[in-house]
C-alpha cells in the first residue's frame, strides 16, 4: 500500500451482528503485524480503531457519539473505502467522510487486507 491507495469495501451487514472487523495488515499470518483495525460494534454503536504491533494491541481509539450517527445497520448494505494520505488514513462509509486514523505503521508495509465478522462481504476494490 502506498499514498494514494484507494481500498473500497462493500458488504451486507448479518441481520443480528454484534461486530465486524477490516484489517489493513502486514502479511497473511494470524498473528502479523496490523497497521489499521476497523471495528465497528453494534451495541454500544462505536467503531474502534488499533493497530497491533509484535502481537501487542496498543492504545485504541474510539467515540461513543459520532457526529453523524453510527453508520452501519443490520441487514443493510455498506461501502468503506479507505484513502491513504501522507500522515493518515481517511475513512469513508456511503459516500461520507467518518473518520481519519493517524498512521502509526508506514503504510508501505501493508500487503493484505482481512475482512471478518458478521457482515457477507460482496467485493472489494483496490485502486
Amino acid at each position: 500500500m502506498s499514498e494514494g491507495t484507494m481500498i473500497s469495501v462493500c458488504g451486507l451487514v448479518d441481520e443480528d451482528p454484534n461486530r465486524f472487523h477490516i484489517n489493513l495488515q502486514c502479511g497473511e499470518e494470524d498473528d502479523a503485524n496490523v497497521a489499521f483495525h476497523f471495528n465497528p460494534r453494534f451495541g454500544k454503536g462505536v467503531i474502534v480503531r488499533n493497530n497491533r504491533v509484535d502481537n501487542h494491541w496498543n492504545k485504541e481509539q474510539r467515540e461513543d457519539e459520532l457526529e453523524d450517527g453510527f453508520p452501519f445497520e443490520p441487514n443493510c448494505f455498506f461501502n468503506v473505502v479507505f484513502s491513504c494520505e501522507n500522515d493518515c488514513y481517511k475513512v469513508a462509509v456511503n459516500g461520507k467522510h467518518l473518520l481519519d486514523f493517524a498512521h502509526r505503521t508506514p503504510c508501505d508495509e501493508v500487503t493484505h487486507l482481512l475482512v471478518a465478522g458478521a457482515i457477507r462481504l460482496l467485493a472489494v476494490r483496490i485502486e
